[in-house]
């Protein structure tokens, strides 16, 4: 799970973002 933060701290904002992105709509995908 450290590793996990290390790697999107070391990620571009950008990327995170979109990362973050991909996360929420796998998990929840739209009605």
């Amino acid at each position: 799970m450290v590793l996990v933060v290390v790697v999107l701290l070391m990620l571009p904002a950008p990327s995170t973002q979109l990362f973050f992105r991909r996360r929420f709509t796998v998990a929840r995908p739209r009605a």
